[in-house]
């Protein structure tokens, strides 16, 4: 565990700190089964003798990134990998049935972006790499419109139609250029976000995109309330568009989004859409602490935005305060 991390977004070292949680070990054994395994990680793996395990969640003053401290280092989460086995990661207690319900609708609704985004009149020899997708069923869509589609993940179970390549970004060939990457649910999970997403640029073709989504957790809250294993990155659309920047994408959009979740309700989400570009990391525009304070905060342009992208109100309600509200797009 480091105790002093460095920004693995920006590369910067000025933390604010915005708060501390504490995990007990006398909690392992409640809850469900994906909890479990996380406490069992954290006490047994990462913090091994410890009856308490405290973070502090601290805030990068440079692009408003926000992690926790001691960070899991890359070590620490390969550790991890091998204590549960990935394919447990995607239990949920659902029925099989409703599961599979939720299954239909995000592949769909990734279908309906990826169509949109690559504008193309026909998917039938789309090159698709599904970077850490479970056993790749969110491309049933895409497969069955003719699309080549690859998967990158620890996942031993892969869908029909869907070919695994390797385990990690180091597994894919040096000569891949594809036309469509998709990071669904996965960078909030990896100890160097930044390295991962400029690695997997080598193998975007030049005019290709990625389309890369992340959990909103801080909407009026501090992150990782029931533990502290399973997400270790924390981002809004403006930090998720810094961590695209910095790795060398040209962003087109990053705004939040639902997301059906496995469980069977819409997850508020930061999804963000880039192609290949060489910017400096000097050139990067960064916006510090200001935008993350009003997600923290729970601020009422933020809670609306929400509450509307999540459809619990009507648009027309919205639209009605709209000019009362200047401040509701820029966190948008």
């Amino acid at each position: 565990m480091n105790d002093n991390p460095t920004c693995p977004v920006c590369s910067n070292q000025s933390w604010d700190n915005r708060g501390h949680r504490t995990y007990h070990r006398a909690d392992r054994q409640r809850g469900a089964r994906p909890y479990r395994n996380a406490m069992e990680v954290l006490f047994d793996v990462w913090a091994p003798g410890q009856d308490a395990f405290r973070v502090e969640f601290i805030a990068c003053r440079n692009c408003g990134f926000l992690t926790y401290s001691p960070r899991p280092t890359a070590d620490d989460i390969a550790r991890k990998y091998r204590h549960t086995p990935s394919d447990s990661a995607q239990d949920a207690p659902a029925a099989t049935a409703a599961l599979s319900r939720q299954d239909v609708r995000r592949a769909r609704r990734l279908t309906r972006l990826i169509l949109g985004e690559t504008k193309a009149k026909s998917t039938r020899g789309l090159r698709v790499l599904d970077f850490g997708g479970g056993d790749g069923r969110m491309l049933r869509g895409l497969v069955d419109r003719g699309a080549l589609c690859h998967l990158v993940d620890y996942s031993e179970r892969v869908h029909p139609g869907v070919t695994k390549i390797g385990d990690t970004e180091h597994d894919i060939p040096a000569d891949a250029n594809y036309d469509v990457i998709i990071c669904s649910h996965v960078v909030e999970h990896l100890p160097d976000p930044r390295e991962t997403l400029a690695a997997l640029r080598e193998a975007l073709a030049p005019d290709g995109i990625i389309y890369v989504e992340v959990p909103i957790e801080v909407v009026g809250q501090l992150p990782a309330a029931h533990e502290p294993v399973t997400h270790l990155n924390f981002f809004t659309p403006d930090s998720l568009r810094a961590l695209l920047a910095f790795a060398g994408y040209g962003v087109s959009w990053s705004r939040l989004v639902a997301e059906p979740h496995p469980w069977g309700y819409k997850q508020l989400c930061a999804g963000a859409v880039a192609t290949p570009a060489a910017i400096a990391p000097e050139d990067v525009p960064v916006s510090g602490l200001d935008v993350l304070e009003p997600y923290l905060d729970g601020a009422y342009a933020v809670r609306a935005r929400r509450r509307w992208v999540l459809g619990l109100e009507k648009p027309d309600m919205l639209r009605k305060g709209l000019r009362k509200l200047p401040i509701l797009w820029r966190y948008s």
